[in-house]
């Protein structure tokens, strides 16, 4: 299922009312009987059930919103280990005891002395 926020056009912060609003204005503009003509109202019409039904009750709603942040964590957080790994991957490895000079020629192709 969609996001049910975009689905019915409302912030996630939206209060019970905006999100009754929101839902009875999409399911008058996409039910079936409105929409003779297209395949896919009903389609349309029921993940906006679906979405209003989980946004109205504030225990399905607190569940998938705790759900959605957790989920988000878990992505930044691989997010962060795929960048690290692939820095890990194209740094040359430093030398210890390596002087200016050193650090020139290997930077640069060029030797000083």
């Amino acid at each position: 299922m969609r996001d049910p926020y975009s689905v019915l056009g409302v912030k996630r912060s939206a209060g019970q009312e905006e999100i009754k609003a929101a839902w009875r204005s999409l399911a008058k503009a996409v039910h079936p009987d409105q929409n003779h003509d297209d395949p896919l109202a009903t389609v349309r019409f029921t993940e906006a059930g679906r979405a209003y039904d989980l946004l109205r009750d504030p225990d399905k709603r607190s569940r998938y919103d705790r759900q959605q942040r957790e989920a988000e964590m878990r992505r930044m957080e691989q997010m962060r280990r795929q960048q690290a790994e692939r820095k890990a991957r194209s740094e040359p490895p430093r030398a210890g005891n390596e002087d200016a000079e050193d650090m020139i020629a290997r930077i640069f192709g060029v030797d000083s002395r």
